[in-house]
């Protein structure tokens, strides 16, 4: 996969390290069989091994980054009930248009009364979760709005 994306480039830096052979590593690979795919190579070795992380972990930037991470978790909960309250709302508003069509002298008629209860309960928790997820997506927005965060969901 290396010499396919890395094989027309004119100039590839190569990170390298020493085993106790003194062979050239590329990871796992000696450093020797990735050269000859490819034109001009710049191995560079580290004097230490870095890892490298894509959001800071300390201080001011951290506990921006950390602000950022929950603002969109918030975020992402309160799409994910409003989906799911579309959905107990759909399937309540369905079984309802259905068990209006039953006769009162079904025997079925008091399970389906029970259903459509049920369903109708499922459908207002789901919508109960909504506004509570939205309310935790309001305090974040504010806690990161006072932070200096740009926010763009001011009504969740």
């Amino acid at each position: 996969m290396f010499l396919k994306t890395s094989g027309q480039a004119d100039l590839v830096f190569i990170p390298v390290s020493l085993k106790n052979d003194d062979a050239l590593m590329f990871g796992d690979l000696p450093a020797d069989r990735l050269l000859p795919g490819l034109k001009n190579v710049a191995m560079v070795m580290a004097a230490q091994k870095i890892e490298l992380d894509s959001s800071p972990e300390e201080g001011r930037a951290g506990e921006l980054a950390l602000l950022f991470d929950e603002l969109k978790h918030a975020q992402k909960r309160v799409d994910a009930a409003k989906k799911s309250a579309r959905q107990a709302a759909k399937s309540a508003t369905e079984f309802i248009r259905d068990a209006d069509e039953m006769q009162l002298n079904d025997p079925n008629l008091l399970t389906h009364l029970k259903e459509k209860i049920a369903l109708q309960e499922k459908s207002e928790e789901a919508n109960r979760k909504v506004l509570k997820e939205q309310a935790k997506l309001k305090e974040v927005s504010r806690r990161a709005k006072d932070e200096g965060l740009a926010v763009d969901n001011e009504d969740p």
